[in-house]
């Protein structure tokens, strides 16, 4: 088990790597409901190139993060632990973007 999947009372920094996204608008959406989700403690996005950004993320909640993520259906994440948990790769399915032409 790793810290993406393991809850903890304790804060965690984790980075998301987080893409497709099309438009800075949904990023700032996402970044919006990522910091709204029960335990995460400070959102840090980083450099945001060819539609992926990574986010450092500051979570202590009392569900797996990956679970926490998969909460937001408007993005439709699709949620891959890695790098013994400090890395959580985030793919966003949605095309919500699109609404932002």
């Amino acid at each position: 088990m790793n810290d993406a999947d393991c809850p903890s009372s304790q804060p965690a920094t984790l980075r998301l790597v987080v893409g497709p996204l099309k438009r800075h608008r949904l990023l700032r959406r996402f970044l919006a409901a990522l910091a709204a989700l029960p335990g995460v403690r400070e959102v840090r996005p980083g450099h945001f190139e060819d539609g992926t950004v990574e986010v450092a993320v500051t979570y202590a909640g009392a569900a797996p993060l990956a679970a926490a993520l998969e909460t937001l259906a408007e993005f439709r994440p699709w949620v891959e632990s890695g790098d013994a948990g400090r890395l959580v790769r985030v793919r966003l399915l949605s095309e919500s973007d699109e609404d932002d032409a």
